[in-house]
C-alpha cells in the first residue's frame, strides 16, 4: 500500500469511528511509528484549514475524530437522566436516543454512564398504550408549526370518539407524562390544547389561517407561568401556608414571600388551585383575582358537603 492510499485508509477508519494507536497501526501496516505520526499531523492539519466542525484528538493513547465543542461526560449523563425523568417517548426511542448521547463520548465513559442508567433504562415504561413512535410526530409537526402551515387532523378523544379538526400549529409543549400540542382552532377561533399521541391521521390544509403578531402564542411565557396543558388567564394569589416553605417555592411558579409564613404566586388557575388543594388545612388564601377567593371558599364547600355529610 503507498503513502496516499494508506493515509487515505486510516483517516476513513476514523470517520467511522475507530480508536487507533500509532504503534498498532505501525505494525498493521508495516512501517515506522513516525509514519503514522505524520499521518495523524497531516489530518490534524486538514481539519483545521478545512474549518471543520471535526477534529483528532488523542485520549489514553489513542486518536479518534469527534466534534468540536462536543458533549462531556457530565454534560450526557445530566441530559439523559433528564429524558429518562419523563414518560414520552416509546422505549426503543428512549434507548435510541440516551445511546446516540453516550455514544459520543469515550469508551471508559461510556461504560460508567451505561452502568448509571441500566437499571432506569430496564424498567423505562411509556405513558402511552400504543406503539406509536412518538419522534416522528414532533417532528413532522414541528415542521408545520415553523412553516405557519394550517393542518388538518383527525383526533381521538377520551372516549374514542375520532373527530376531525383544521386548525393553525402554535406550539409543542412537554410535560413529565404527555406532550402536548397548541393549535388555533378554525371552528373555535382560539388555541386549544391536543395530545400528540391522540392525533390519527393529519394533512396539511388550503385553509388561510393568521394569527396577529399581539395574539401570537408564546411558549416561553407559557412556561414561566406554569400554564401545564391549556392556555388560561394567570391569576394572582396571595395565602398563608403552615407547613416548610419549601413545599411553595418547590411547587409554584413565580412564587415570592411577603411575610413570615405568607406567600405570593400567579399562574394558571388550574396549575394553582390544584397545589392549593392538595395542601389541604395547611393553606389559608388571603386575597386573589376577582371572584378567586370566593370560589376558592365555594369548592371547599362542596367537598365538604360531599364528603361529610
Amino acid at each position: 500500500m503507498i503513502g496516499q492510499e494508506r493515509a487515505v485508509a486510516i483517516f476513513y477508519r476514523l470517520m467511522n469511528g475507530e480508536k487507533l494507536n500509532t504503534s498498532e497501526l505501525a505494525e498493521e501496516y508495516g512501517v515506522e511509528t513516525r509514519t503514522i505520526q505524520r499521518i495523524f499531523k497531516m489530518i490534524t492539519e486538514m481539519l483545521e484549514d478545512e474549518h471543520s466542525s471535526l477534529k483528532l484528538e488523542k485520549t489514553r493513547g489513542k486518536y479518534q475524530i469527534i466534534g468540536k465543542g462536543g458533549f462531556s461526560a457530565k454534560q450526557v449523563l445530566t441530559v439523559c437522566k433528564l429524558l429518562l425523568s419523563t414518560k414520552i417517548l416509546q422505549k426503543n426511542e428512549m434507548k435510541f436516543i440516551t445511546q446516540s448521547f453516550i455514544d459520543l463520548l469515550h469508551e471508559d465513559e461510556q461504560n460508567l454512564i451505561d452502568n448509571i442508567l441500566k437499571n432506569e433504562l430496564h424498567h423505562y415504561s411509556p405513558n402511552y398504550s400504543n406503539k406509536e413512535e412518538i419522534m416522528e410526530k414532533i417532528w413532522e409537526w414541528s415542521e408545520y408549526i415553523d412553516n405557519k402551515q394550517a393542518v388538518t387532523f383527525e383526533y381521538q378523544t377520551l372516549n374514542r370518539e375520532i373527530k376531525q379538526h383544521t386548525g393553525l400549529p402554535q406550539a409543542i409543549y412537554f410535560t413529565e407524562d404527555y406532550c402536548y400540542l397548541f393549535i388555533h382552532s378554525k371552528n373555535r377561533g382560539y388555541d386549544y390544547t391536543y395530545r400528540l399521541d391522540r392525533i390519527v391521521s393529519c394533512k396539511p390544509s388550503s385553509e388561510k389561517i393568521t394569527i396577529s403578531y399581539a395574539d401570537r402564542f408564546e411558549e416561553g411565557k407559557i412556561r414561566i407561568a406554569g400554564k401545564q396543558v391549556m392556555r388560561e388567564d394567570t391569576i394572582r394569589v396571595t395565602f398563608e401556608y403552615d407547613n416548610w416553605e419549601e413545599y411553595v417555592f418547590d411547587h409554584l411558579p413565580n412564587v415570592k414571600k411577603t411575610n413570615n409564613n405568607t406567600f405570593e404566586t400567579k399562574g394558571s388557575p388550574f396549575s394553582i388551585k390544584s397545589w392549593l388543594f392538595s395542601q389541604g388545612a395547611r393553606v389559608k388564601v388571603l386575597s386573589g383575582t376577582p371572584n378567586f377567593v370566593n370560589e376558592y371558599k365555594e369548592e371547599i364547600k362542596k367537598m365538604y358537603e360531599k364528603n361529610c355529610k
